[in-house]
Order: C-alpha cells, then structure tokens, then sequence
C-alpha cells in the first residue's frame, strides 16, 4: 500500500505531500491541467525512474533546478521509502530504505549501477512483484478504459484478454522459437553450405550428379581402351626406332664428320691467307728498313764530325769567357788605381803613361768585342747541336729497323725475296682450297694435307656402317612416334580428366546423399519444432486456449463475487472463448442478458467488476493499489452516479473483498462526490505558483 507521497518542484507541485489510507478509496478532484494525473507519473518516477511525459528534463518545474519525488509504501507488513532525484544536467540521484519498527531506517541501495549490481529500479521490482510495463496493465487504468473493457468487441474484447494473461509471452516464446529455428538452420549451413530449404535443390544436383556418373563410365572404359591401342602401337614404333637408333648414331657423326673436314679446310684457308698478309706486311715494313740502314755508316760519320766541331766551338767559347773575367778583374782594379793629378794613389808618385790594361775604356771595348764573338761561337753551336740531333734520331731509326729486321730474320733483299716466293705458294694453296670447297668435294679437300685425309678416311669407314640406313625415313618415323605420344598424352589427360571427375562425382553423390540424410533429420526436427510451436506458443494453439478458458472461467467467477458485494441486479457473468473472438453473458438469477440490455448503472458495475476480478486475478503487484484515471469520462450522470455509488460500498468495511485494495480515483468531476460516503478527497487547483492540494 502507498502510505504517502511528496512531490517537490516536480511538474507543476512545488511542494505536494498526500497521505493515504491503507485501504479504502482516495479521491483525487480538480480542473483538468491542476495537476492530478502528474500523481501518476510521479509514483512510476519514484518507482521505476519512468513516466509518460517527453524527457526527463520536462519533469522539473519551471525555474527550479532539481526535482524530486518520494514516496513511503508497504509490502507484507515492511515499510519502505524512495526518493528520486534528478537536475537540470539530466543526472539522477535515487535510493531506497526500509524502515524498522522502531523507526530506524536502514540503507538497501543507493543509485543505478547496474553493471556493479547495484539498482534502486530492480530492488523495488524484486520487491512489488511487477515492472513498469506490468504496473501499467495491471494497476493503472486511463481515461477511458474503465467502461471499455465491456464496450470492445468481442475479437478486442479477446486481445484485451490475451493482453492481460501475458499471451504476448507465448508471441515471444514463438519469436524466439523462430530465432532458434533460424540460428539452428545458420548453424546447419555454416556446416554443410545448405539447410532443410535447400532440400528440393539438392536432390536436382543427386540427379545431376547420377546422370553425369552415368555418362563419365562408359566415357573413362572409351578412353581406357583407346589408350591400350596407342600404347601397343607406340611400343612397336618405339622397338623400330630402338633397332635403328645406333645407325642415326653413326649417321649424325658421319654427317658431323664431314661438317670437320670442310671446317677444317675453311680454318686452314683462313690460316693460310693471313700467313699471306702477314707475310706482305713484312715485305713492305723490311723493305723500307733496309733502305733505312743503307745509309748507316755514312750518317755516323757525320755525327763524329759534328761532335768533334761542337767540342771545337766549346772551348773557344769557354776561352772567351775566361778572357772576359780576367778584363772583369781589371776593371774593378781600374777603378780602384783612377789618377789624381797624374799621381799614384798608392804611392803617389808621377805617372807619365798607364798600361792600357788600366784604361776603363779600353777594358770595356775589349770586353764587347768578346761578347760579340762568343754569340757568334754560340749561333753557329746551336746549329751544329740541330744537325746532330737531326742525325742521332736518324741513327736510333736506323737502329730500330735493325731490331725489326733482324726479328723477322732479314738480312737483305734476297731474304725479302724468298718471303715473296712464299707468298706465291701459300696463293696458290688458297686458290686451290676455295675451289674445293666451292665443288664440296670432299676426296679433293682431304688432299690438302695429311690430316685432311685422316678425316676423310675416317668418314669412308663411318659410311661402311650405315649401308642402307634412310635418315628421311627414320625421322619420319620419329615424328609418327612423337604424334603417336602427343596423342596418347592427350588421351591420358582426358583419361585422367574423367576419372578425376567420377571419383569427385562420387565422392560428391554420397556427400550429397549423407547431406539429404542429415538435412532429412534436420526437417523433421524443425517440423517437430513447427509442431510445438503451433501447438504450444501459438496465441490459439492448444496452451494459450486452455489458459484462455481456464483465466476466462476464473475471471467469471471473481467477476461474479465482486458483483455480490455490489448492489446491481446482476449477480453473476459468463465469459466464453469462440474460434477468433470472445463474448460476455450477464445473468439476473439465471436470467441471460446482452450487455447492451443492461441500464447505465448496472454496465458500470459489471465493469468495475470485471476490471477488480482482472486485476485481482492477474495480481495487481504487492502495492495492492490500483489507480483510475479520469473513469468519469465519457459517462452520462446516470452513469457516474452509479459509478459513484460502486466506489462509495467498496469503501465500507463490510463490503471489503478478502484481499485489501487501494483505489485512487482521479477526476475533474467534483460535484458527483459532494454526497458520496467517500472521506479521503483531495482537491487540487492552479495557482500563479503551480499546483496547489487540499484534503476535503
């Protein structure tokens, strides 16, 4: 039971706190946008942390900056309290206490750590028995679907029911069968490539591959023979060819032979003719040296002159030199010996005459006319040196051309002459050899010289041995051995191809017939599971309409006890399943009525109820509260007057059912409760400040 709640900043409450009786009916009063419906929104707030409103952020009052909600209920004689908190940033603070008898409160859970197992929403959940969702259906009914629930057809009227007995459960026990089905058939084809859908398809492929087997046997016996008769003819070409191979042997070095003896006369040609070249190479360099060294003795002559000349000029040039040294020395002497007043300038005595000798001028003039002879000395050596020079670089030809000369042994020109002879002869050999070969006459090449003829013997003997031997005929014999083989290699291949491709096809065949096998097993287990599933998790299957027929009788029977305590002329009702919808019979002592028979006032009592047994039989949660949003809507006064009259006999004591209720009543309608037997009425009404709650 909800004990009492308080809102602070929380819609349009800046401070409400409301007080309820333990059991009983709580009448909340007031204009529509007073405020009254916010109660609801608060209590799944503080509760469960949800609501019906936009966002979070909306829940707090214009101007504040936090709100909170808390509330203090019981459940099997324990008394808790919650509280709620949230601000402006979207955080949300929240927990729970029990409070002890002795008023003492202590802590179960702070907060909505989840992932440390720690959450105020599921402890209250443990607690109550119900979550969000559950407390919806079972304990708050909206504006409007109090006298709906008689008023629905009948195929609604059955959802309704379905909706309440959970068989939205059985859809999601089918969902999930569907799943497992569906996982079961991925995990089949992750295994086998295919599942039980693909049965059909495969069992088309088993035909394929049986015809294909067909068609590749008596394909791989064609071939198999076939390869018998190519290898029995190869053999005998291949004995042939055995019997022969010696003779293309000594054939190939006959043929090899002649080839040498024909290289052997073009090298020796090609020997000889540069014998030839460098043989008038030599002609032409020794006949120019010998011209050269004609002229030997008489140029070492000439040098033995020129060097006694030069040796000549040398030393008078070397004379002169040393004359102008000594002229040198009696310059420096004259120098020093000048006369002052025809006197010594030693001794100072008279001086007549002095030595020419002592004369600067005349040491001077003699000193040019030695310089002057010493050029001409020097002009005539300089060219006296070039002759030489000239001379000595003729020698060291001549001596070089001795060196040539002698190296190729020439001597003089009879020897030049012999190399000519030579060359007459090796001439007359090329001549000889270029003929031959253009004639390929083989008897006259080997007559060249003694190993030409050993060759040519040797190819005489060869050819003894292969009397008779075609090569012509040998090769085509080859070339019908190597077709014969390229056939058969063909034939091989495709022998192979095909057997390659039975044994897979086989291999395949009975793969194929051990996937049909499993995916045999795999149909009936989903159809066994199809079975189940139509049968057990279907909402008209066999469980969900036992369950139905068996809800169905229990709600008629708690509908018929609600209803004794009521003071209606109906005192019992029927409710009966059909194939897809469900109707609602009332009697008046075994009197049946239509629902639409029935007046204002006894509709609405059917409904109250038919909604108490619901939620009595379904459970209500442990709070045993059950709220009713705006039930006057849509009623004439007829109607809320009995509505009223209904809420005024399950307030009395005596009229109370064996399980203790909570009703809290929310409507605009104040005036149908001024002469009711109801106490607990709170008024709401709007002020500039927000809501504002007074208990009547």
């Amino acid at each position: 039971m909800i004990q009492t709640i308080e809102l602070n900043n929380f819609l349009s409450h800046s401070f409400t706190k409301l007080d309820f009786d333990d059991d009983g009916v709580t009448i909340f009063i007031g204009h529509n946008g007073s405020g009254k419906s916010s109660i609801i929104d608060a209590i799944t707030f503080v509760l469960f942390g949800k609501h019906n409103r936009k966002s979070n952020r909306s829940l707090i009052k214009k101007g504040s900056n936090q709100a909170y909600v808390k509330i203090r209920f019981s459940v099997n004689k324990k008394q808790y309290e919650a509280i709620r908190r949230i601000d402006r940033n979207g955080n949300m603070y929240s927990h729970l206490v029990e409070i002890k008898i002795n008023g003492e409160s202590t802590l179960l859970v702070s907060g909505e750590r989840k992932q440390f197992g720690e959450s105020m929403t599921k402890q209250i959940e443990d607690i109550i028995g119900v979550d969000f969702s559950k407390l919806k259906i079972t304990s708050i009914v909206q504006q409007g679907e109090l006298n709906a629930i008689i008023k629905s057809k009948p195929k609604e009227f059955k959802e309704i029911i379905n909706a309440l007995i959970g068989i939205d459960r059985l859809d999601t026990a089918a969902a999930a069968m569907n799943l497992i089905k569906k996982k079961f058939r991925i995990e089949i084809q992750n295994k086998n490539g295919y599942d039980d859908t693909h049965i059909n398809i495969l069992n088309q492929k088993k035909i394929d591959l049986t015809n294909l087997i067909k068609k590749l046997e008596p394909l791989q016996k064609s071939l198999a023979s076939k390869k018998l008769e190519y290898e029995k003819d190869i053999r005998g070409i291949q004995e042939t060819i055995e019997n022969e191979t010696y003779k293309i042997t000594k054939f190939h070095e006959v043929e090899s032979r002649k080839i040498e003896l024909t290289n052997y006369a073009k090298t020796l040609l090609i020997s000889i003719q540069e014998k030839i070249r460098n043989e008038k190479q030599k002609i032409e360099i020794c006949d120019n040296y010998l011209k050269q060294i004609a002229d030997k003795y008489k140029i070492e002559a000439i040098v033995i002159h020129t060097n006694n000349i030069l040796e000549k000029l040398i030393q008078k040039i070397q004379q002169y030199n040393t004359k102008i040294n000594i002229f040198d020395e009696h310059l420096h002497l004259t120098k020093k010996l000048k006369l002052t007043n025809n006197k010594c300038p030693i001794c100072y005595s008279t001086i007549k005459k002095l030595n020419p000798l002592f004369h600067e001028e005349y040491i001077n003039q003699e000193i040019t006319k030695l310089k002057n002879l010493i050029g001409l000395l020097n002009a005539k050596k300089n060219e006296y040196d070039e002759n030489n020079n000239k001379n000595k670089i003729k020698l060291q030809m001549i001596t070089n051309a001795e060196a040539v000369l002698s190296t190729h042994s020439i001597t003089n020109e009879t020897d030049i002459e012999n190399i000519k002879n030579e060359c007459k002869i090796y001439h007359d050999q090329v001549n000889m050899i270029q003929r031959v070969l253009e004639l390929h006459e083989l008897d006259k090449i080997a007559s060249i010289d003694s190993h030409a003829q050993q060759l040519y013997s040797k190819i005489k003997y060869l050819e003894t041995q292969i009397l008779g031997f075609d090569s012509k005929k040998f090769s085509r014999l080859k070339d019908a051995y190597m077709q014969k083989q390229s056939q058969l290699n063909n034939i091989n291949q495709e022998l192979g191809a095909a057997r390659s491709r039975l044994s897979t096809t086989i291999t395949d065949t009975n793969e194929m017939n051990r996937l049909l096998n499993e995916l045999s097993n795999v149909k009936e287990y989903i159809h066994i599971l199809d079975q189940i599933q139509d049968k057990i998790f279907n909402r008209d299957g066999i469980v969900a309409t036992s369950l139905r027929s068996w809800v169905l009788e229990m709600i008629s029977k708690k509908t018929s006890e609600y209803l004794a305590l009521l003071n209606t002329s109906v005192n019992r009702i029927m409710i009966t399943e059909k194939v897809r919808e469900m109707s609602i019979t009332c009697y008046s002592k075994n009197i049946a009525l239509e629902i639409d028979s029935l007046s204002g006032g006894e509709q609405i009592g059917v409904s109250v109820a038919l909604r108490l047994a619901i939620m009595d039989m379904l459970g209500i949660s442990n709070l045993n509260c059950v709220i009713l949003d705006e039930p006057t809507v849509h009623l004439d006064e007829e109607r809320r007057k009995s509505l009223v009259d209904i809420f005024s006999q399950l307030s009395e004591p005596t009229n109370r059912v064996r399980r203790s209720i909570q009703l809290i009543i929310i409507t605009h309608d104040s005036e149908i409760f001024d002469n009711s037997e109801i106490n607990k009425i709170y008024k709401f009404s709007k002020d500039p400040h927000g809501s504002k709650v007074v208990a009547l």
